[in-house]
Parts: C-alpha cells; sequence; structure tokens
C-alpha cells in the first residue's frame, strides 16, 4: 500500500528527526486500511474552536426528506494539496522508511470546482433509505443501523470493566430509542464504581435484559417544528422518565436510574425532576413552541407541588382521577395545591419568583410553602 501511495504521488520519501506510526485497520469489505497514530502531533496543533456537530442535530436537518443523497471522496483525505509549511508535520514512518503527506486531510464539499472525484460503490443518489451516523434514514423516520444491531447481539459476556464500558457505549449511543435505558442499563454501570466489580448471575440477567430489549427499539420520528411538542413525564422509587412526541409519534426516549441519594427523595420531588428533565435535555426543542407536559401522577390531599418550568409558555395537564388541583400563579413558576377540607391551619402565601417586566427572573424563591 506504501508502494502504490508513493506512485499515486500521495506520499513522497522524505528524512527528519519526527515521525508518526502507522497501523493496519481491516475495513468492512475485506481490504486494508491505513491509519497514521497522530496523537503527539494533536497534542501540539492549535485546535479550531467550532464545535463538532451533534448526531441529533444533524438527523433533525432531514425532517421533511423523501429522498437522500450521500457522498464518499475517492481517497478523500488525499485530495487536496497542503501548505508547503504544514508537508513536514505530516511524517509517517514505516519499514519503507520514513515518507510524508503533501495533500491535506480534509474534505470539501464543492467537487466540481474543485476538481474532487467520488467513489461510486459509496455514493447513493435519490434514496429513499440510507445509512447515516449508524442509523437507517427513511422517509418514515429513524432506526438503528442494522450492523450495529448484530454488533450489539454478538457482544460476549464482559470479562472486565473495558468490556462493561465499550457495550453501555455503544448501547448508550442508542438510548434515545430504548423506553427506561436507565433502569435497564444500572446494573451494568454500578459495576463501573470503585470496586464495583462482581461479576453474577444477576449481571448476567441484567446484560441479557439489556441485548434483549435494544431489538425492540421502535421507529422514531424526525422532529417537525411547524407541529406542537407533546412531553410525557414519570418518576418512580428508582428512576426518572420522559417522552417527547408530536401528534401521537415517538421522537425519542429518555429515562435515568436514580441514585440512593435521589431514591430517598419523595415522590412529588422525583415528579419534579421528571419534569425539569426534558427541560435540560430537550431545551432547544421547546424553546421553539408551547410543549404540553403530561405527568402519571395522583396528588394526595394537603401536598404541594412545586414545578420550575423556565421561561416558556406551556400548559400542564395531570392524569388524575377524582381530584381537584387549584392553581395558585400561573407564569414561569406554577404552585398546584390541593388541600384538606378542614385544614385546622393558616396557610401563608406561598413566595414566588421575582420577574422583570419582559418576564425574566430575578430572583428564585427561597420558600414555597409556610404553613403558621
Amino acid at each position: 500500500m506504501i508502494e502504490q501511495m508513493l506512485e499515486a504521488g500521495i506520499i513522497r520519501n522524505s528524512s527528519s528527526v519526527f515521525a508518526s506510526p502507522v497501523l493496519m485497520v481491516r475495513k468492512e469489505n475485506g481490504r486494508w486500511q491505513l491509519c497514521v497514530d497522530c496523537r503527539e502531533l494533536n497534542e501540539l496543533t492549535i485546535k479550531d474552536k467550532f464545535p463538532i456537530p451533534l448526531v441529533d442535530e444533524l438527523l433533525n436537518e432531514l425532517v421533511h426528506a423523501t429522498y437522500f443523497s450521500k457522498l464518499d471522496l475517492h481517497l478523500g483525505y488525499h485530495q487536496i494539496r497542503m501548505f508547503e509549511d504544514d508537508i513536514t508535520k505530516q511524517l509517517l514512518k514505516c519499514r519503507k522508511g520514513i515518507t510524508n503527506f503533501w495533500l491535506c486531510h480534509l474534505v470539501l464539499d464543492v467537487l466540481q470546482s474543485n476538481q474532487l472525484y467520488v467513489k461510486p460503490s459509496k455514493c447513493s443518489f435519490g434514496a429513499t433509505e440510507v445509512n447515516y451516523l449508524g442509523h437507517v434514514i427513511s422517509r418514515g423516520g429513524i432506526t438503528m443501523g442494522e450492523r450495529k444491531v448484530n454488533c450489539i447481539k454478538d457482544w460476549p459476556i464482559p470479562k472486565s470493566l473495558k468490556d462493561v464500558q465499550g457495550f453501555l457505549a455503544l448501547t448508550g449511543y442508542y438510548r434515545r430509542f430504548i423506553m427506561r435505558y436507565g433502569e435497564s442499563a444500572q446494573p451494568s454501570t454500578a459495576l463501573l464504581k470503585k470496586d464495583g466489580w462482581n461479576w453474577t448471575e444477576k449481571a448476567t440477567h441484567a446484560f441479557q435484559e439489556l441485548k434483549r430489549v435494544m431489538f425492540t427499539a421502535p421507529v422514531l420520528t424526525m422532529p417537525d417544528f411547524n407541529v406542537e411538542f407533546i412531553v410525557e413525564t414519570d418518576a418512580s422509587s428508582l428512576r426518572v422518565g420522559t417522552v417527547l412526541t408530536q401528534k401521537g409519534r415517538l421522537m425519542t426516549y429518555f429515562s435515568k436510574a436514580l441514585g440512593l441519594q435521589h431514591q430517598a427523595l419523595s415522590i412529588y420531588e422525583k415528579e419534579m425532576m421528571a419534569v425539569l428533565l426534558p427541560i435540560e435535555i430537550w431545551g432547544a426543542y421547546l424553546f421553539y413552541l408551547a410543549d404540553k407536559k403530561r405527568s402519571e401522577r395522583n396528588f394526595l390531599q394537603g401536598d404541594w407541588l412545586y414545578l420550575k418550568l423556565q421561561s416558556y409558555r406551556q400548559h400542564i395537564v395531570h392524569n388524575r382521577r377524582n381530584m381537584k388541583l387549584i392553581p395558585k400563579n400561573y407564569g414561569s413558576f406554577l404552585v398546584v395545591s390541593k388541600l384538606k377540607k378542614h385544614i385546622g391551619s393558616k396557610i401563608a402565601q406561598p413566595q414566588l419568583p421575582l420577574t422583570a417586566d419582559d418576564g425574566t427572573i430575578v430572583k428564585e424563591p427561597t420558600r414555597v410553602l409556610d404553613q403558621g
């Protein structure tokens, strides 16, 4: 391969006191790919501060698309000429000696104007379904990539912490597809704690169960920012979870197992955590449109619930049976209460947040309820 790259003019012979090692990695088609270990060079490189796009944001851009196309540059990193001053930085060493790249490791968007060539076998044009970032994208929605699913299916029982970390990293990439993923992954996550490694039959059962639920993953719809978002939240003694939907179609799940400290909280505090959770993780979605929140909560007489909803205009819909909730205040903060018919004590006015004329919060309250 080195000789082929020399003949093609991608690299050329050189000499230097510094060079990066190389290794060969087998590709999916069985062929070999040359990889250069540039970690030492990267440590000395001034980083580009532009953030790497999030996978979810890239998937959101495909809403309303019916046909999909993707391009793969032929020898993509090796088609662009490097600056002369940078050539000496891209040195690699192998048994053939020291060579250096003189074509840049970058990809341009404009092909024709820069005389760049693509590899037809890896391109798709006008397809109704396409593999993209480990997902299968179609007009019907988003599913998990078959190759990754098979990788999860064939994953052997972990023998070390590193094996557990690798498995959780792979399944965690698709946690948005799985209801109660946090609860399902909790037994495996507990093994990562200090002195927590103790693989038992219970751990094996939890491992196999997590693999099983990964195969029940539904098709997710892509968000339409012209349609109302609906958030459903729930909390139990061991976890909090939330679901984001539009027009009854599932967009994403998110769940989180509770630690011992949070397990000791009251059910109302856990419900508050469940309501705040989607605001933290889906704030970009909820910022554009009002949303409805559904909470599986039976409010008991004499109890109060205090919800911090931030500056979104929202409606709160509680799934309740035979109980009436009396709203005390509407705005960025909502205080909901139901009192006993005979309370027997004086209820003071709840302290509400101090807000400016534009509705922004100046000072959060330190007291919600004061019984005299």
